[in-house]
């Protein structure tokens, strides 16, 4: 009971979120703008579709978690880079020899 409400401080912190799209052999790039990248929201290696803020993952997926493979490679992190293959994220033979593309969206 009792206080001076004069006396509270706000502070307004701002969330974001970095989305990036990579065909296979390719590099994806994601940074934050000098914020650490707190977590992974969405990552899909295979026939992921949609927009940032509404990927989906497609039918063929990559045989390891994306989302875990991300976080290993860019959580804490202000920036980073991966190489998108089925070397890192793994090859699914259901897939057959359709190009494999990543979607990923983190937060920062």
């Amino acid at each position: 009971m009792g206080g001076d409400p004069s006396m509270v401080k706000f502070k307004t912190v701002v969330t974001g979120r970095v989305c990036a799209k990579a065909h296979e052999h390719n590099k994806v790039e994601l940074s934050c703008n000098n914020r650490p990248i707190s977590a992974v929201k969405f990552a899909s290696f295979g026939n992921p579709s949609g927009q940032c803020g509404s990927f989906a993952a497609g039918s063929c997926e990559g045989a390891k978690d994306a989302v875990k493979v991300v976080a290993k490679e860019c959580v804490g992190k202000l920036n980073c880079t991966m190489n998108v293959s089925s070397h890192k994220f793994g090859s699914n033979l259901d897939c057959g020899d359709s190009p494999k593309r990543l979607f990923v969206e983190v937060e920062c």
